[in-house]
């Protein structure tokens, strides 16, 4: 049992229907969600880990069981750092889940990549059903939100202020293989490139782009894209492109293949 002011230094390994605090309660620890389903973590803060796959991981090693049903929501996370030079240390890893809500947290200053959802070297498309809404997620040393799979929205988040690093950090990058992809009325700004989608490692169809507002400051003498599609390596179909407001950069919306 955690109550307000304790810090938890201890693995963390979640098993049960909800895990709740109120921010108070601070977890140094990975939060492991490997194997579970219908769990709900909310109001904590996760900060100043030291291992290789940073603050929330989830990851069902049997592909043909999903986890199902995970929430994160409210949470802080933030300072989670790699203990080798070729490690990672995101702030949420997610892969082979279906119905995850990633929602309302504030993600920053991590060594990698902010949320990561899927896995661009998936056969199949096996992370589904995922929305990631209404996070604030800043100064990571990689990646805003990088996502494989299927029915993936990403909606309503505040991503940016991350070129730091030399870690090429787009605001939301899109790797490989996607279908019924949704990147809907974000505000994206001050990354290398803040909208980017290439299909270089698998096939990505059914995809809109709508109502973001992207804009380049401090990052504006690199010409970083507002909203990039391609290179298509592998097929790149039935995208659209709408309502979005592009500033600051050279190229707003530079190749935009599959329309």
């Amino acid at each position: 049992m955690a109550y307000p002011g304790d810090e938890c230094q201890g693995d963390v390994s979640v098993r049960g229907m909800q895990t709740k605090t109120n921010n108070k309660v601070k977890i140094t620890k990975q939060i492991n969600l490997a194997q579970v389903d219908y769990i709900r973590i909310e109001g904590f803060e996760i900060a100043n880990t030291n291992f290789n796959e940073g603050g929330i991981y989830i990851q069902e090693y049997n592909t043909t069981l999903h986890g199902k049903g995970i929430q994160i929501v409210n949470n802080y996370i933030h300072d989670c750092r790699r203990n080798d030079v070729n490690a990672v240390a995101n702030g949420i890893f997610a892969m082979n889940v279906q119905d995850l809500l990633v929602e309302n947290n504030e993600i920053y200053s991590n060594d990698s990549t902010g949320v990561i959802i899927g896995d661009i070297k998936a056969p199949t498309l096996t992370t589904q059903n995922v929305i990631v809404k209404g996070n604030y997620i800043h100064y990571n040393g990689q990646d805003g939100v990088h996502a494989e799979g299927g029915n993936i929205t990403i909606e309503n988040n505040r991503i940016g202020d991350q070129h730091h690093t030399d870690g090429h950090q787009d605001g939301i990058e899109i790797y490989g293989p996607n279908d019924g992809l949704v990147i809907r009325n974000n505000y994206v700004y001050d990354t290398t490139q803040n909208i980017y989608i290439s299909s270089t490692y698998g096939s990505i169809k059914n995809i809109e782009i709508l109502g973001n507002v992207t804009w380049t400051d401090e990052w504006a003498s690199h010409n970083p894209a507002g909203i990039k599609i391609g290179p298509d390596i592998y097929s790149i179909e039935g995208v659209r492109v709408e309502g979005n407001t592009c500033f600051g950069g050279y190229n707003m919306i530079e190749n935009v293949i599959g329309l």
